[in-house]
C-alpha cells in the first residue's frame, strides 16, 4: 500500500468513527429528536388514504364517490387525515388543530374562517371533504 492510499483508508476510517460518535451522542443527549414514531403513523395512514383515492380513481369511480366516502370529521381529524385535503398543508393542519383544541369544537364548518390562512376560496376548495 502507498502512502497516500494508507492516508486516505485513515481519513475514511477516521470520518466513519466521528460519524458514529455524533450518532450515538445525539441519540443518548437528544433523544427527542429520533422520535418518528408519530410522524410515521400520520405517514402510514396519509399513504393509505391516498392508495384507496388512486385505486377508486382507477375502479372508474368518479370523484363526486370518493368525496362521499373519504369524508374529515373536522372535529375528530388527525393531522395526518387533514393534510389530505386540498391545499392543508402540515402548518395549516396544526393551526386548525390548535385553533379545536382552544376554542372547541367547530359548531359549523364555517367556523373554519376563523383559522389563519384559511379563507373563502380555501374553505370552498374543502367544503365537500368535511364534516362535523
Amino acid at each position: 500500500m502507498t502512502p497516500q492510499e494508507k492516508f486516505i483508508s485513515k481519513f475514511l476510517l477516521t470520518i466513519l468513527v466521528v460519524g458514529l460518535m455524533v450518532g450515538y451522542v445525539r441519540r443518548t443527549w437528544f433523544p427527542e429528536t429520533f422520535d418518528i414514531s408519530e410522524s410515521a403513523k400520520e405517514a402510514d395512514e396519509v399513504a393509505k388514504i391516498a392508495q384507496e383515492r388512486r385505486t377508486a380513481r382507477l375502479a372508474g369511480e368518479n370523484i363526486a364517490s370518493i368525496i362521499t366516502i373519504q369524508k374529515v370529521n373536522l372535529n375528530k381529524a388527525l393531522k395526518s387525515e387533514l393534510i389530505t385535503l386540498p391545499g392543508i398543508g402540515p402548518a395549516l393542519a396544526d393551526r386548525i388543530i390548535a385553533y379545536r383544541d382552544e376554542f372547541g369544537t367547530f359548531k359549523t364548518i364555517d367556523d373554519l374562517r376563523n383559522v389563519k390562512g384559511i379563507g373563502d376560496k380555501s374553505l370552498e376548495k374543502i367544503r365537500l371533504h368535511l364534516e362535523l
